[in-house]
Order: structure tokens, then sequence, then C-alpha cells
């Protein structure tokens, strides 16, 4: 009976924690050590992250990017502005930027739409972009299916006339609520849709500090209760200059349960809370 209880109880922790990943309701599950204020390599901030009163994700600033977070009166997520640094792609040999891009010292070229169903769960995103200055065009939509907790499917669609859906993603989870199996789905419209590659995670037990960003919609990193340590990825279909079966491991220092340092095969990133 006492094991029973505690599987039980159990159950309904994840059920209500995980629920609201991808929900429109206010959280209060993140204690103040896993807000991540920023990261370092070799000394250099390369990533700041900003927090309101109640905890939520403001704004992410970066050397390449940001991301202002919008939150309705409920602290619902309903809108993501974001700047992308194009230097890089004008020119051969981009100028290596000095400070981090805001919202402050940089123009919005991207926006996404947040929106909910009758239960609060997201159900759709509209993405649109200003890739002209000349204004903003609607580019693409993703909409979701869900189990009784998690979303097993996230569909993109770049024809919203006809609502042709361009591609999908399927997901896999492990008991903790960690993505452990990613399939990339192409459609072709003559066909059945073609497995193009899939990734597959591997965990440690810590928590993890990305999940600030859980109301983003983005189940994987955004989501997971732990930090990845190993990714396996198969591609199904040929990509010449990338083997069939590739992986990556990465390995932390940890302290007080969370990540302070990230280290790869090419590079160490430290996690500043």
């Amino acid at each position: 009976m006492r094991k029973n209880f505690w599987e039980y109880a159990k159950g309904v922790a994840i059920l209500l924690i995980v629920a609201g990943f991808f929900s429109c309701e206010k959280q209060s599950s993140f204690d103040d050590y896993e807000h991540i204020k920023s990261i370092s390599l070799n000394g250099t901030v390369v990533q700041k992250f900003y927090y309101d009163h109640d905890g939520k994700i403001v704004e992410e600033s970066s050397m390449g990017y940001f991301r202002k977070f919008i939150y309705d009166e409920n602290g619902c997520l309903m809108k993501v502005e974001s700047a992308f640094d194009r230097s890089g792609l004008s020119s051969s040999m981009p100028a290596q930027r000095t400070e981090l891009m805001t919202s402050h010292n940089s123009v919005v070229d991207s926006y996404s739409l947040y929106e909910y169903d009758k239960d609060g769960k997201l159900s759709k995103i509209e993405n649109y972009f200003n890739e002209t200055g000349k204004g903003f065009e609607y580019r693409s939509t993703q909409t979701y299916e869900y189990d009784e907790i998690y979303i097993t499917k996230d569909f993109i669609t770049v024809n919203i006339q006809e609502e042709q859906i361009t591609n999908f993603r399927v997901y896999t989870y492990d008991d903790n609520g960690n993505v452990v199996n990613e399939k990339y789905f192409s459609c072709n419209f003559s066909s059945d849709p073609e497995l193009i590659n899939e990734n597959i995670y591997k965990y440690d037990s810590y928590k993890n500090p990305f999940r600030v960003f859980n109301r983003t919609g983005s189940p994987g990193l955004y989501t997971n209760v732990n930090n990845i340590i190993e990714t396996t990825t198969i591609r199904h279909y040929e990509v010449p200059g990338f083997d069939k079966i590739s992986s990556s491991k990465t390995t932390y220092q940890y302290k007080n349960g969370y990540p302070i340092k990230e280290i790869t095969k090419n590079s160490e990133f430290e996690y500043n809370y």
C-alpha cells in the first residue's frame, strides 16, 4: 500500500509539473538557484538572462541574437520578439561583436505569437519575419499534439492558405519527463512522410537550468528535467559529408544540484546563477 501510494503521488506531481511546461499557468516549481543569470566562455560573458519579479524569463541576450518574452496579465506567454546578427551571412570575414545583443541596441526582425486551447494548453505558434525591412510577413505556424502529459508531435506549416504541413517532429519521453528520442519527418505531398533523422539522448541526474524557457513550446532542452550528456544522431537520409550515425558527449561540473560548467570537445562554458 505504501509503495503504491508514493508511486501515485509521484505520478501526480510529474503530471502537475509537466502540464505547466506547455500550458498557460503560473508556475512556482523553480527555486532561486535554477534562475541562471549568465554564461561565460573563457572569462567573457556571452549570454545573459533577465527575469521579472515572478521569476519568469523576460529577455535573453547573446552575441548572436536576443529574445524578449511578453506575457499577459495572467502570466501567459503571448509573444516572443527576437533579432539575429546577420553580419556573418553577408561577409566572409564578419566583424567580431564586442557587446551582447539586447532589445535596446538591436532592431526586432521576427516575432512569434502564442495561442492556447480552452484547457490552457499551448495550441499554436505563428511566426513572422521582417527580412527585407519593409514589414513583417507571416512565415510559418507550429501546432501540437499531446498525450495526457506531454507534447508528442509538433507540426510546421509554411503555407497557411493551403494548410500544408511541411515537416513535423515526434517526441518520446522517459519517466522523468526528458525527451529520449526525437524523430524529424519531412512531408512530400505525393507520398508518405519521410523520416529524415532522429536524435537519441542520454541524461545526468542533475537539474536542468534551461527549463526557465519551458513556456516556449520547444520539447527537449527547454523542458528536460535533467541535462543531456550524450546525443546520438541517426541520419536516415544521406547527407554528403556526414556519417550515417554520429554522437557527441557533454560533461558537467555541479553545485547545489545544478551544472556550473559545461565541457564539450571544443569548449568550456561557465554557468553563473
